[in-house]
Formats: structure tokens, C-alpha cells, sequence
């Protein structure tokens, strides 16, 4: 089980800042007791970004609720190869939600373009900001 195996939460330092000891875009892996309930710190205030990492209760029959679902974001610019990575990032997403069928925990797929258009909106999923 995943919960044996190490880390199950990560964290994310998106704040040019830093956030507190770590820096700008350092990413880091870490141990919770239980990573389905992280409260950590919220607002403003808080520099960081975290999720947690685990299993589903079981993980062979899926889970009906949507509220349990991962949406996948893919954050890109209008670089050919992010352009390529975005393509095969999305085929295997739809292939993975295919496989596990309604009941699955695949969500939504929404990828977050921050750059001038590059012709991948109508193909897939974009936010463009």
C-alpha cells in the first residue's frame, strides 16, 4: 500500500519569495499520518501550495463520488516541444479515464496556457491566462 511506501503528501513553493527555508519553485515530498484530511495553513499568507497522495478505500471497484475525483492541471506555454508534452500528457489521460470507466477517480483535464495561443484549445481542454 501506498501508505507504507513513504511520502504521501508534497508541497510547492510558487511564491518568488520564497517560503520560509525553501525557495522559489522547490518542490518537496513529505510523511502525514492521514494525507486524505491535510488542513494545513489557508490564505493569503500561506506561500505554498500542498496535496496529499493515497489510495482510494478500494481501489479495484472505483469510487462513485465526484467529490473523491482528480482533475488533472497542466500548466504550459506555446513552446512546441510544451506543445507535444501537453498532446501525449492528454492521450493518455482520456486512455487511463477510459479504463476505469464512470466509476473511476479520473476528474476533469484542464490545461493552463499562459502564453499567446497555439492552436491546442479546440484539441484540448485550455485555460488560457
Amino acid at each position: 500500500a501506498l501508505k507504507d511506501k513513504g511520502c504521501n503528501a508534497w508541497v510547492f513553493c510558487p511564491s518568488e519569495g520564497g517560503c520560509g527555508s525553501q525557495k522559489y519553485k522547490c518542490c518537496w515530498l513529505k510523511k502525514q499520518a492521514r494525507p486524505w484530511t491535510l488542513l494545513g495553513g489557508r490564505g493569503a499568507h500561506v506561500p505554498w501550495t500542498s496535496g496529499g497522495i493515497y489510495e482510494q478505500d478500494d481501489p479495484t471497484g472505483g469510487d462513485p463520488d465526484p467529490s473523491r475525483k482528480f482533475h488533472v492541471l497542466l500548466t504550459t506555454n506555446n513552446a512546441v516541444y510544451q506543445a507535444w508534452q501537453a498532446r501525449v500528457m492528454y492521450y493518455h489521460y482520456k486512455k487511463q479515464k477510459a479504463l476505469q470507466g464512470p466509476n473511476g477517480q479520473m476528474g476533469g483535464f484542464t490545461r493552463i496556457l499562459h502564453d499567446s495561443s497555439d492552436g491546442l484549445e479546440d484539441e484540448i481542454p485550455t485555460c488560457r491566462v
